[in-house]
């Protein structure tokens, strides 16, 4: 009977040895060790591969053949980057186990660039003409104007048009005074309504302003 509860005992500290032994493998799950990244980039409009794209993962980089085919290898897992200058980049977390191969395929959307504003109007004194858009964070602003007299012009977010229109705060993102031309580009750093503001503060003279405003994202 003695012999028989030390076999048990030993058999359960036996199970609980090969337990623990499982569990000291389990990393396994999150990558462990290092492999190969292979895959594709692709353009999502056209679904045409894309040459020349930079897909880089922790420390390690690649291009992208006329095949839009990248490989990388010897990495552990990490984050995957895409980029490339005329595109949005992509990004995505890879798993890598040790000595295996993962295929990670990845489609990279181009910039547009569109004509936001392109108008020639005349401001009459003591007038502003404004124009109110909805714009999305990330995008950029290529603005150009010219008037036949000097003109005061604005960029501001929703609140800050509000305290100008209230004669409380010139503050805005772009201040450009007295000025009959003018360009600059801008990052939009917020989603949010802006307003372009053309403000002509002379007493007696009108202003012929040609804006064109240039929006790509």
């Amino acid at each position: 009977m003695k012999k028989y509860l030390r076999l048990l005992a030993l058999l359960a500290i036996l199970g609980l040895f090969v337990m623990g032994q499982s569990g000291c493998t389990g990393s396994d799950a999150s990558g462990s060790g290092t492999g190969t990244i292979m895959g594709t980039v692709k353009d999502s409009v056209t679904n045409q591969p894309i040459e020349g794209a930079t897909v880089s993962i922790n420390s390690l980089s690649a291009q992208t053949n006329s095949q839009g085919q990248y490989q990388i290898n010897n990495t552990p897992s990490g984050k995957v980057t895409v980029s490339k200058t005329g595109d949005h980049s992509q990004s995505e977390k890879i798993i890598i186990d040790a000595g295996q191969t993962v295929t990670a395929d990845f489609q990279l959307t181009p910039f547009i660039t569109e004509t936001l504003i392109n108008e020639t109007a005349t401001v009459a004194a003591g007038q502003h003409r404004d124009y109110p858009v909805y714009l999305e964070a990330g995008g950029n602003l290529d603005i150009s104007l010219t008037a036949t007299q000097d003109i005061h012009f604005y960029l501001f977010n929703e609140t800050n048009y509000w305290n100008w229109r209230n004669n409380q705060s010139n503050t805005a993102y772009i201040v450009a005074d007295n000025v009959s031309s003018f360009s600059q580009t801008f990052s939009i750093p917020t989603s949010q309504k802006y307003y372009f503001v053309i403000d002509n503060t002379h007493t007696l003279l009108s202003s012929s302003v040609t804006i064109k405003v240039l929006y790509t994202h």
